[in-house]
């Protein structure tokens, strides 16, 4: 499953990160089993699937619709239906997590998440809201009560971190590719803690590096 942020933090590097995302697509496509799938998930402060109701579809049969949405990735505030509520990175692993728990009953099958993302957490309030009586999306109902409806930063990270624990001990690999504009060593940290498995760690100050990060 690729975890796409696509905040508004990511604005002036999202053409860099559709490029790299197409780019992955492509290489898994030409070298994975034809029967493999994918996911694509966007996050903001909360999580879309952004492709079949199951989250998953093969490379074979479905490599032109998985690149023709890869295409049409845009930030948060361009895409019709999306909300901009910060940045959660517990909401993405929470729904990928989901898709990969229901994608096979078989431990034998490699599964694994590969997040693109641009830093810490932010908080939004909003994520938590409730519309007619209803959470927005099901991470938020999953998570929320729990932090007592107030997505802080050490709610969020800490969750995410619990989640990627989760995964881990599920045999799921976590591959985390970040853009550190800043080269912050305190978000190099968090980023490179919510690796698992098989999963390595990568980043780059320059969004022109993340389709070669993507491809190793």
């Amino acid at each position: 499953v690729i975890l796409q942020d696509l905040t508004t933090s990511f604005r002036d590097e999202i053409d860099e990160a559709r490029a790299a995302d197409e780019a992955l697509v492509d290489c898994i496509h030409d070298k994975a089993d034809p029967e493999s799938k994918v996911g694509l998930v966007g996050f903001t402060g909360l999580e879309y699937n952004l492709l079949s109701p199951s989250g998953l579809v093969t490379y074979a049969s479905s490599y032109s619709t998985v690149i023709s949405k890869i295409q049409s990735l845009k930030i948060c505030d361009s895409m019709p239906g999306m909300k901009c509520y910060g940045t959660d990175h517990a909401m993405g692993f929470h729904m990928a997590k989901t898709i990969l728990d229901t994608s096979t009953s078989d431990a034998e099958v490699g599964r694994a998440v590969l997040m693109v993302s641009d830093g810490d957490p932010s908080r939004n309030d909003l994520a938590c809201s409730k519309v007619s009586g209803k959470y927005q999306t099901a991470a938020a109902k999953a998570l929320c009560p729990g932090w007592g409806n107030r997505p802080t930063v050490s709610n969020i990270k800490a969750s995410t971190m619990a989640l990627r624990d989760t995964m881990e001990a599920q045999g799921y690999d976590i591959y985390t590719v970040f853009f550190n504009e800043d080269s912050d060593p305190v978000q190099t940290a968090y980023m490179n803690d919510l690796t698992a498995g098989k999963g390595i760690y990568l980043e780059t100050p320059d969004p022109a590096d993340l389709g070669d990060l993507l491809t190793q």
